[in-house]
């Protein structure tokens, strides 16, 4: 039951994301510099700006979105039930906004690892860049974008809190 919820509601995603989501797409908050949610999962939103491309796949009974972004950074999102846990054994506990049930990340030079869980599904975030791309203003605004999703009958209401907002 919950593979069908999951693949319908990465349908619904793909379906928001091929439509623009009503225009949104690159769009910059005016408040907060980050770009406002133009990719949905049934997890959270998140927000690409101009020049971004995501490549959104279903291999199994999971998603991955394959994201490019400015700066030669690319991040890889895992949206499902059975992330690789035992990649973040080492990982430091964050603060998360929404209903986090985990909020786990790995900060490295040129990578950054991050887990959130909401109501048993994960989101397994990585991103990868060169030294300095990981510190710059790209990587912040995309993590900054990024909003818990919760489904909403035949939808998704998606909260104006930061999820990874918080992080050191």
């Amino acid at each position: 039951m919950a593979t069908h919820r999951l693949i319908g509601a990465s349908c619904f995603a793909m379906l928001l994301l091929v439509s623009g989501c009503g225009g949104t797409a690159g769009v910059v908050s005016p408040r907060s510099g980050a770009p406002y949610c133009n990719v949905y999962t049934d997890v959270a939103c998140f927000g690409i700006g101009h020049g971004g491309a995501v490549t959104m796949s279903i291999p199994a009974d999971f998603v991955l979105y394959d994201v490019t972004l400015a700066d030669s950074v690319r991040a890889r999102i895992y949206i499902g039930y059975n992330p690789q846990l035992s990649r973040f054994d080492a990982a430091v506990p964050c603060a998360a906004a929404g209903d986090a049930e985990v909020c786990r990340f790995t900060r490295h030079p040129e990578s950054l690892d991050l887990l959130y869980n909401s109501d048993g599904s994960y989101m397994d975030v990585h991103i990868q860049g060169g030294t300095e791309e990981m510190k710059g203003a790209v990587v912040q605004s995309f993590l900054t974008s990024f909003r818990p999703c919760r489904e909403a009958g035949e939808g998704l209401n998606c909260s104006a809190e930061r999820i990874f907002a918080a992080l050191p």
